[in-house]
């Protein structure tokens, strides 16, 4: 059943401001039924996407609340976009599901500016994929040359693409990119106003079953496949809300991470989960897109989990951290030096 959010407030000290919304906020804390307190936060979302279906368990379960937390999402359109929401959200309550990768890109082209942080890993699996209709005649990156391509302009996926497209010596003057919204993707492939589009590989469950509906069947290529390194999926949040209020980030960090766990040891129930609460997806879609998130993005399943608790799950060793802020750094020919440490902080997760 999803959880709605408490209305019965017996103290509500102010009204939490969105980023942008203006430079003066105040923090919304209200007392629910229960007696409990319950602080106001804004979740960044890269796009009302199926793997995105982790985070919405929590709210679906009651996670949040039982942290304390109370968590509105704000849809955008692509991870970098969300990332970077996180950073220019006034109230500093806040979080998006984010990355190294776009971290390290943030902190060498803002160092004066950058305020950001990871606290948990929440993936191990660079997801990013070019997907295709098999009639397409697309098998690999030189078959690219000449086609249209849609991907969400700002977007981890369209940050990644293009870094992928230097690395195959292929310059964009060689296709045509399209802005296409994560929500058109789909149907922008299928009914062939583009030749591939560009997003998590784990689309290609519900995608796959979509094309058979026309007679058609969906392949794709990972970017990892071709040099691409992991991109250290995991939670921001500012750097100040570590430092001034490291209970909330807790509750963030335990509640999202719970609903990664219960994705990983029951998929149905968290398909089921992310559906009830975003009607307009099918499960069977939703389904079969986790179970393929589970592989390219995750990387873990109800077996591999093995003993690993929530907490562990989140857990990310300081030589993965400093090897993704490495290649990232040599993939985007970044100049400035990122040192690994300021990105990126266990205090909030337990060791394996």
């Amino acid at each position: 059943m999803v959880s709605t959010r408490v209305f019965a407030v017996s103290l509500v000290i102010a009204i939490l401001a969105t980023a942008g919304a203006t430079s003066a906020f105040f923090l919304t804390v209200y007392t629910p039924s229960s007696g409990k307190q319950v602080v106001g936060v804004t979740r960044y979302v890269g796009g009302l996407t199926t793997d995105e279906a982790p985070a919405y368990v929590p709210q679906a379960e009651g996670y949040y609340l039982q942290n304390g937390i109370d968590v509105t999402p704000v849809i955008l359109s692509g991870t970098s976009a969300a990332v970077q929401a996180v950073g220019a959200d006034k109230t500093g309550y806040a979080f998006a599901l984010g990355d190294l990768l776009d971290l390290t890109v943030d902190a060498a082209q803002n160092p004066n500016t950058f305020n950001l942080i990871q606290v948990a890993s929440t993936g191990r699996v660079n997801p990013v994929g070019v997907l295709f209709l098999t009639s397409s005649g697309i098998h690999g990156p030189k078959d690219l040359i000449g086609k249209t391509i849609g991907s969400p302009f700002g977007s981890l996926s369209f940050r990644m693409f293009s870094a992928f497209l230097t690395l195959e010596g292929i310059s964009p003057s060689q296709l045509t990119i399209q802005n296409i919204g994560f929500s058109a993707l789909q149907d922008a492939l299928l009914g062939k106003k583009v030749d591939a589009i560009v997003q998590f590989a784990s689309a290609s469950g519900s995608l796959q079953i979509n094309a058979a509906k026309l007679g058609e069947t969906v392949n794709f290529f990972k970017l990892s496949d071709f040099g691409m390194p992991p991109i250290g999926s995991g939670i921001v949040v500012q750097k100040a809300l570590v430092q001034n209020h490291p209970d909330v980030v807790k509750a963030i960090v335990n509640a999202t991470l719970n609903g990664y766990y219960l994705c990983i040891k029951n998929p149905q129930q968290c398909a089921q989960d992310f559906v009830n609460i975003n009607a307009s997806f099918d499960y069977n879609g939703t389904f079969s897109d986790w179970q393929s998130s589970l592989i390219f993005e995750v990387g873990y399943n109800a077996t591999t989990i093995g003993n690993l608790t929530p907490l562990k799950f989140g857990w990310m060793n300081a030589t993965t951290v400093q090897g993704i802020v490495k290649a990232s750094t040599q993939i985007f020919n970044l100049t400035a030096t990122v040192d690994p440490t300021t990105l990126y902080t266990d205090q909030f997760v337990q060791q394996p």
